[in-house]
């Protein structure tokens, strides 16, 4: 990440814009079919840095944990750029684990206003399962930006670990 994180800094010097999305968030997700319920959540430890964490149910004896660690750099005046490394808990009720099964994640996401309101964004990468073989990530999403305390999104994991699931949210800024 260091590599990487300076190769961005030189191209895009942190002077020439500034952060053009809010990494200090909750949020609340809604998985549909299946259903369930989750939080998350970002917080900045730098200017150009963000600690995240996920936590998904279906309420069946299963869930989803995830925590990591992000880089974010504007790459216009309307976009940013993001990768993460995560480790995810994944526990299923045909777990024999108690812990679930481990599993990192590497992904880039990038996104951009279209309009004052209205962002969009894509997330790939993928899920480095030992147990399994590697599973692709690529999701997308629209994020609506009605007032400045509240966001909604609407997400489509198009491959990953839930292959065309939606997952509808709402984000609180803070800080």
């Amino acid at each position: 990440y260091f590599i990487c994180f300076t190769f961005l800094t030189l191209i895009f010097p942190a002077t020439s814009f500034a952060n053009n999305f809010n990494y200090n968030y909750g949020e609340v997700l809604v998985p549909v079919a299946p259903g369930g319920l989750g939080i998350g959540g970002s917080m900045l430890i730098h200017q150009n840095a963000h600690i995240v964490a996920e936590a998904k149910s279906a309420f069946k004896g299963d869930w989803l944990l995830t925590a990591g660690v992000g880089f974010n750099a504007p790459i216009s005046t309307v976009a940013d750029l993001r990768g993460y490394l995560k480790i995810h808990s994944q526990k299923s009720n045909k777990s024999d684990n108690k812990l679930g099964r481990m599993f990192t994640e590497l992904s880039i996401d990038a996104s951009s206003w279209i309009n004052p309101v209205s962002e969009v964004g894509v997330d790939i990468g993928a899920y480095l399962i030992s147990d399994d073989e590697t599973k692709l990530k690529l999701q997308t999403y629209y994020r609506f930006h009605p007032t400045p305390t509240v966001s909604l999104a609407a997400t489509v994991e198009l491959s990953g670990l839930d292959n065309g699931q939606l997952i509808l949210s709402a984000r609180y800024p803070f800080g």
